[in-house]
């Protein structure tokens, strides 16, 4: 994941935050909203987990690295079309 996506994804729910809180009677929504994830802590927490088990990790993104450098296989079983015979 490149170093703007992550700053993206670290900047985003302080700018909703800050644009929920700036509209007019934006701040009762935004105690709506803590309200109701107050009530599901369990079934917010379950979500996170879950959605914990979908993040990709440094292996499975070095993984995927190595696989794109290697050329795919021909059809008659040679790495390269090039090879000489």
């Amino acid at each position: 994941m490149s170093d703007a996506a992550v700053q993206a994804m670290v900047q985003a729910p302080i700018a909703v935050l800050g644009t929920l809180l700036s509209v007019p009677g934006g701040a009762s929504a935004a105690l709506g909203t803590a309200r109701l994830l107050g009530r599901n802590w369990a079934l917010v927490v379950l979500m996170s987990l879950i959605a914990l088990l979908y993040w990709p990790d440094q292996r499975d993104a070095g993984n995927a690295q190595d696989v794109e450098s290697k050329p795919a296989p021909q059809p008659n079983g040679r790495d390269t079309v090039h090879e000489p015979l």
